[in-house]
């Protein structure tokens, strides 16, 4: 599906440099385990001795949870110590160093409850900005299911999809997934990804319905394992047996890519 690409890219007039790999994650709605996969994506990253930074995508007060709380960056940091970068984006504060809110080796630029609670609503030069002040070799951009997101999954390295293959969800979902079609037959590289992969789902069925023969499938992991992981306030990725169970599918998008 993917091409062999080399992460060396020529600029006329420059000589060869190499240049961060950027990475869009979307769901195919709501709920389908999208902020999960990038998350997971993100650490992958980081323990192979990527830079990484983590941007989280979206509308403060539409999110249904936020990954600040998911990894309890106020207590990893100190909330004193987090940094708001909606908030300094919106204040038009300069953007010169971005590696902030580092924990396990990754940059972790998501959404506060203070930006929830201010009711920031992000404007198309807001998101210009996080998506271009974002730091590291890798980064990692969780983007909302939204139209008015679908600008941040263009002139990335690669788009992965991630859908849930409950049908009844696919068939309320035809609308993204025709977008994300029409974006990846416009020469925008994307990988479809089924999320909560189990034995109860037909292949057969998905691929007809995605019509796509390459489709990576990432398996469910025991719901106690998520809940483990917020009550310790970490990621179920740092559980090295639940990365096993994703470590072939990040391999295989991270070698899409050419890292």
């Amino acid at each position: 599906m993917f091409k062999d690409r080399v992460v060396f890219r020529e600029r006329k007039g420059v000589s060869r440099t190499l240049e961060p790999i950027r990475i869009a994650v979307t769901g195919t709605g709501e709920c389908v385990g999208a902020s999960f996969t990038a998350a997971g994506l993100a650490v992958f990253f980081a323990r192979r001795g990527r830079k990484v930074t983590y941007t989280e995508i979206g509308d403060p007060v539409r999110m249904r949870r936020l990954m600040y709380d998911v990894i309890a960056l106020d207590r990893r940091l100190g909330r004193e110590n987090v940094k708001a970068v909606y908030r300094s984006i919106r204040e038009m504060e300069p953007q010169k160093s971005l590696r902030v809110n580092l924990s396990d080796g990754i940059s972790w630029r998501v959404i506060t409850p203070e930006d929830v609670d201010d009711g920031l609503n992000p404007e198309p030069a807001d998101i210009s900005r996080m998506i271009s002040s974002a730091d590291g070799d890798v980064q990692i951009f969780d983007v909302s299911a939204g139209e008015k997101f679908n600008g941040c999954l263009l002139d990335m390295d690669l788009v992965v999809a991630v859908t849930d293959p409950m049908p009844s969800k696919l068939m309320r979902q035809r609308e993204r997934i025709k977008f994300l079609k029409r974006l990846e037959a416009s020469g925008n590289r994307v990988m479809w990804t089924v999320n909560r992969m189990n034995d109860g789902v037909s292949k057969r069925q998905i691929q007809g319905f995605l019509r796509e023969e390459q489709i990576l499938y990432l398996n469910d992991i025991p719901t106690e394992a998520v809940y483990t992981g917020e009550f310790r306030c970490r990621l179920p990725h740092a559980d090295g047996k639940v990365m096993e169970i994703f470590a072939d599918s990040f391999t295989k998008i991270s070698q899409s890519i050419g890292i």
